[in-house]
């Protein structure tokens, strides 16, 4: 299913192809602005949604242009469809001079409209969107407990955040004894599981409100100590995949269980830091640890 998002300040419009391109079970929209949104609001939106397809109202000839200007140079591969409420020649005329092939007017038939997702689809396949994403992914796993991996990823993480024009995101996922929000004294009340339980509905209005914020390092600590909560592979994926378009770099503290949404993370990983201390406990499990990753092939990714 294609995602979406309809840019229109003509709301009963929006509002009746939504309908419409949902009821054709190819289309999701994931996102309405009632606005024609500026530069910094319309990347927010991308790097939130990452949508296919994006539905464009030419009620203003001007802002659509800045629009499908703007999403040529940052989102290169987004399939843009135009709507108007009228099937306007002038209209028309400018929609194809700008490169947008698809116009659909109101009412939205469902044959035209799926003939237009059609194309899209055909597009996306040779070319699918390009919303830049981070490689710039670090877990920090401890050998045993108490070697000092928070402090060391939150240090790591503030450093990097220092870095002109580098956004990043300390993510805490020790879900058993997590540290960050002691360590930095946070008093944000949603945490790690409330981005995973919402994984599924994270925007670029809900994310603010689960993270804090400190310069250009956004923190998200693991919340109360919650031993039995599950968290599936998917929802990790969605997560990161959120995050990756949101931030230039992420670091991930882990608890050094080995759980299997910390696999999932480490797989995301472009480097794995497994702390250790001189003791002899801690460099024998540091040991063991490097021996259950070269099963999984992360061995070369360890530092």
């Amino acid at each position: 299913m294609l995602r979406s998002i309809i840019i229109s300040p003509d709301v009963e419009l929006a509002l009746r192809l939504e309908t419409a391109a949902t009821l054709t079970g190819e289309v999701s929209v994931n996102r309405v602005l009632d606005a024609y949104p500026s530069a910094i609001d319309l990347v927010r939106s991308l790097r939130a949604h990452a949508p296919d397809v994006l539905f464009l109202n030419f009620e203003s000839l001007e802002k659509a242009q800045e629009v499908v200007a703007f999403v040529e140079k940052q989102a290169e591969g987004l399939q843009i469809i135009a709507i108007h409420r009228t099937c306007d020649a002038k209209i028309l005329r400018e929609t194809m001079r700008l490169g947008v092939r698809e116009f659909l007017s109101d009412p939205f038939e469902r044959g035209l409209l799926l003939d237009s997702i059609a194309h899209a689809k055909a597009q996306l396949e040779r070319k699918p969107p390009t919303v830049g994403t981070t490689t710039q992914v670090f877990s920090f796993l401890p050998s045993k407990a108490g070697v000092g991996t928070s402090t060391l990823a939150l240090n790591v993480s503030a450093a990097l955040a220092r870095r002109p024009s580098t956004r990043v995101l300390l993510s805490d996922f020790d879900l058993n004894s997590g540290m960050v929000r002691f360590l930095l004294n946070l008093r944000n009340e949603y945490s790690v599981i409330d981005a995973v339980e919402n994984s599924l509905r994270i925007d670029e209005n809900l994310w603010p409100q689960l993270v804090t914020t400190m310069d250009q390092l956004d923190v998200l600590h693991a919340g109360r100590v919650n031993p039995n909560l599950r968290i599936e592979g998917t929802q990790i994926r969605n997560l990161v995949e959120f995050m990756r378009r949101n931030y230039d770099a992420l670091c991930f503290d882990l608890s050094g269980n080995l759980e299997k949404y910390s696999m999932e993370l480490m797989q995301e990983s472009k480097r794995i830091m497994l702390v250790v201390t001189p003791e002899i406990p801690s460099l024998h499990l540091a040991r063991e640890k490097l021996h259950f990753l070269r099963g999984f092939d992360l061995e070369s990714r360890v530092a």
